[in-house]
């Protein structure tokens, strides 16, 4: 494919005519850094024609993103008119590993590591990191954290908050107050006007302590002191 197939009648140079539009290329050096003076986004690339590796600049969707193939990735480039290379993007290997993914799943990778940002066709973003734990934002407006081993918070669109870990234990946060359950089944509920409920039973105080009786000058002779039969104390 031609870059520049004619030339104009200003005598301007001619260009190869049998120059390549996109080829494979390699990557065989990479900058380790882009701060001081080598802050170039460009990597040196070996063409799939040539035997001499070449400066190529790599292309970016927008300016603030950065993404340097490291050496031995496997690249597509393209040749401007005065015939430098750009890196247009990676291509896979086929050692390389993909990302789970459905038709229509947009998945974005680290290249360096296992962690990546799934955006489902759902419209969910799950970002995902390289020891497995996750946060998930629904199309509802709930966001879940899960961590490797199981265990989750879940923020929901209602307003409620969850926390369970996987031993059983699980807080809600309602507007209602904040249930502790354990693994066992027993509760603790607090709730928002005050009371407080074990195992569901009464919401009567801990311990009630009343007057049982006084002398004749109305002073108090003995009491009375009642506790919650669903409390139970050490």
């Amino acid at each position: 494919m031609s870059l520049n197939p004619s030339s104009s009648d200003d005598n301007r140079e001619w260009k190869d005519k049998s120059a390549i539009g996109l080829e494979g290329a390699e990557v065989t050096r990479s900058p380790s850094h882009t701060q001081g003076d080598n802050k170039s986004h460009a990597v040196y690339v070996l063409p799939d024609t040539m035997e001499q590796d070449l400066l190529a600049d790599v292309a970016v969707g927008l300016t603030g993103d950065t993404q340097i193939p490291q050496e031995g990735s496997r690249v597509v480039i393209g040749y401007r008119v005065n015939e430098r290379p750009l890196v247009l993007g990676q291509r896979y290997r086929e050692s390389d590993s993909v990302p789970d993914f459905d038709p229509g799943e947009r998945v974005i990778g680290h290249p360096l590591s296992g962690s990546y940002i799934k955006l489902a066709k759902d419209g969910s973003v799950t970002t995902i990191s390289d020891a497995d734990s996750s946060v998930t934002h629904d199309t509802d407006g709930g966001v879940v954290v899960e961590s490797v081993d199981g265990n989750t918070v879940s923020v929901n669109h209602d307003g409620t908050i969850n926390v369970t870990d996987t031993n059983g234990n699980d807080v809600t946060l309602d507007d209602g107050g904040i249930t502790i359950t354990g693994n066992g089944g027993n509760t603790v509920e607090l709730l928002s006007n005050g009371d407080v409920v074990i195992n569901g039973g009464s919401t009567q105080a801990i311990t009630d302590v009343t007057i049982d009786s006084t002398n004749s000058e109305g002073v108090a002779t003995s009491l009375a002191i009642t506790r919650s039969s669903s409390v139970y104390l050490p």
